[in-house]
């Protein structure tokens, strides 16, 4: 079975036979200590410059630098290539949250942030496990309930909203807009967020507009659309006639 090289056997001497102390000078990719970006930078005298080397078309640096810039590169990408197995041994020993994070990391940003944090750590903390766990017993109970179908037409809704989040215009100029899900009884619809509950978030000093609305009981009229296939779902337009019932805690 083969192992997972560690730092030590991924660790390669860039200057070999060749004191710590010593400097290295190389001749920098800018040639003549000019910035080669797309604008071109210049010093208090106004001459070309380069963050890398200052404008002197050289830089340098001792060996024991860059051995230990090496030692890190290696570190990193022994870590990077034990991550498969950190995380098979993690979800192996807790696999309800390891089924939770597959079943539902499409369904929740939530758990999909901690799809991401597992991917990138290979374990989740035992606070975020049991945050995992009990968003997934959430959904469960969600899908156990009893779904109407999403009425057609002009209608008023009332309810909670389980997510929001900004997302940008799909037109080059257009302006970003604030998307929620609202949880009423027996279905759930998804649509822009009325513009007076932003208006109100946005009124409230240092308040993050996704916390104003999530967990926000309201009550608007808006043209509703069902899902074809999906019994439950649907979409929400044009809403008015807004009101904020309860805050989150």
């Amino acid at each position: 079975m083969a192992t997972t090289p560690t730092a030590a056997e991924l660790y390669v001497d860039p200057y070999p036979g060749r004191k710590g102390s010593e400097r290295i000078t190389l001749a920098c990719g800018c040639g003549d200590g000019m910035y080669k970006g797309f604008t071109r930078i210049f010093d208090a005298i106004g001459n070309p410059y380069c963050f890398d080397c200052g404008g002197t078309g050289t830089y340098s640096f001792l060996v024991s630098s860059a051995r230990a810039k090496a030692r890190r590169q290696a570190k990193r990408r022994a870590e990077a290539l034990a991550m498969p197995d950190r995380r098979a041994e993690w979800e192996e020993a807790h696999p309800d949250a390891a089924a939770a994070i597959k079943t539902y990391r499409m369904r929740s940003e939530f758990i999909m942030d901690m799809g991401a944090r597992l991917d990138e750590c290979g374990e989740l903390t035992e606070k975020q496990e049991a945050a995992v766990l009990r968003a997934a017993e959430r959904f469960a109970t969600e899908d156990a309930a009893p779904k109407i179908e999403v009425p057609a037409g002009r209608h008023t809704v009332e309810g909670v909203i389980v997510s929001a989040s900004l997302r940008d215009s799909p037109h080059p100029y257009g302006q970003s807009t604030w998307k929620v899900l609202v949880q009423a009884d027996g279905y759930k619809v998804w649509g822009t967020a009325p513009r007076q509950l932003v208006d109100d978030a946005m009124d409230i000093p240092g308040q993050a507009v996704s916390d104003y609305l999530k967990g926000a009981r309201v009550r608007f009229t808006a043209t509703l659309e069902p899902k074809a296939g999906e019994a439950g779902f649907g979409f929400f337009k044009r809403p008015t006639k807004t009101e904020v019932l309860e805050l989150s805690a």
